[in-house]
């Protein structure tokens, strides 16, 4: 079976297998080297599902639990056009989505990973639905900034809808105030 089929192993992580000679799970299963060279602290988890190890519950059903777009870049990035690119096209893709699925969110989530792997991600809840992607769009630009998760070049960026929310409210004219004082601003 190829690399790519581990839960979590994208077109990019897979390029680094491939770079180093590593093209199925069993590939990886015999690998004597340090994996933690080509996939940083991620590479005792990788290993675990290599050998199929997951401890993850087995969920059926058809319910939606979560909606998401991530890109891994070829090449770590910190040009903001870049990003905000980004972002506006994996907003666009996840209202969509919930068009599709006649759903409205709540609570939207972003993801980062820096070049070390490490991860990180914030999210905002909401009183109002929202479902247009320029909403999702500036709620993920709010919470890059807010939180100033651009300290360095970015792997990976993702835009998450949770389900259902899990952190408290957020006013919706809170964050419309903080745009408008951030724009005045620059």
């Amino acid at each position: 079976m190829p690399v790519r089929a581990i839960h979590g192993v994208g077109k990019v992580t897979e390029q680094h297998f491939h770079n180093a000679g590593l093209r199925t799970i069993g590939d990886l299963q015999d690998y004597k080297g340090d994996l933690r060279a080509l996939v940083g602290s991620w590479a005792p988890r990788l290993k675990q599902l290599a050998f199929g190890e997951d401890d993850r519950p087995i969920e059926l059903g058809d319910d939606i639990k979560s909606i998401s777009a991530e890109e891994t870049f070829d090449r770590d990035t910190d040009d903001r056009a870049i990003l905000r690119r980004c972002l506006r096209e994996q907003a666009e893709e996840i209202a969509a989505k919930l068009k599709r699925k006649r759903l409205a969110a709540r609570t939207v989530q972003i993801k980062v990973r820096y070049r070390n792997f490490s991860t990180v991600t914030r999210q905002i809840s909401l009183q109002d639905l929202i479902t247009e992607s320029t909403q999702i769009y500036r709620l993920a630009c709010y919470l890059l900034a807010r939180d100033q998760l651009v300290t360095g070049p970015l792997r990976l960026l993702g835009t998450v809808y949770p389900g259902s929310p899990k952190t408290p409210f957020a006013s919706s004219r809170y964050l419309g105030e903080w745009m408008l004082k951030r724009r005045k601003a620059m």
